[in-house]
């Protein structure tokens, strides 16, 4: 299979390639910055393409691919703070530009923290959520409303709070609401599933996934 990938650069982009490449897929790698990612060119496809503009991710779309996987994010705390419209209008863009070129797969990554979960502690819900994370859990909200709200063939990947080290392969998986006791997810489990949910749709198509150790 094919798949179109945004996101590359990040730790759960990576291993998405790995493990792509690995089970004999190709994968084409949508990146703001090519030059990033030049030590995988003898391995995968790379494309200019910008999420904020539409007609770049329609040019770099306008190929065969089965999916594409979406895992644009802030990375750190400081950026969180200023991502205010990232998720929703690469989300808005990228059903533009794969309605235009007609692609309907997508897989795309949310997080656990937009809704309150029961062993949210202190710390989190009054410093890091209130003064960090705030801005940026309602715009994956925006994101996820839109996206349902279209036509696409969409799951949406809540992971929890994702850790480094190699894919530990016995994660939870929830269609009906987060996990009341929400645990860590190594990036490499995360890229599992979204390999997952590429290859075999149906049993995730338009839902919304929670994923847990």
């Amino acid at each position: 299979m094919n798949f179109a990938l945004i996101g590359a650069t990040g730790g759960t982009g990576r291993a998405f390639i790995d493990q792509a490449l690995a089970a004999g897929h190709s994968v084409t790698a949508l990146a703001r910055t090519p030059a990033k990612l030049q030590a995988l060119a003898d391995k995968i496809e790379i494309v200019p393409a910008d999420a904020r503009d539409p007609e770049s991710l329609k040019k770099a779309l306008a190929g065969s691919f089965d999916a594409v996987v979406c895992i644009v994010g802030a990375s750190g705390l400081l950026e969180a703070r200023k991502v205010t419209d990232l998720y929703s209008t690469t989300a808005r863009n990228l059903g533009q530009a794969m309605n235009a070129v007609g692609l309907s797969r997508l897989i795309l990554v949310s997080s656990s923290g937009v809704e309150p979960q029961e062993n949210d502690n202190w710390f989190y819900v009054h410093i890091l959520k209130r003064f960090f994370l705030q801005p940026m859990y309602d715009d994956m909200l925006r994101m996820e409303a839109g996206v349902k709200a279209g036509t696409l063939d969409y799951t949406i990947v809540r992971p929890p709070y994702l850790t480094s080290g190699a894919a530990k392969g016995q994660y939870r998986v929830s269609t009906t609401g987060n996990f009341k006791d929400d645990k860590t997810l190594t990036r490499a489990d995360l890229a599992h599933f979204l390999l997952r949910a590429a290859t075999d749709p149906a049993p995730f198509n338009r839902l919304t996934v929670a994923l847990s150790e």
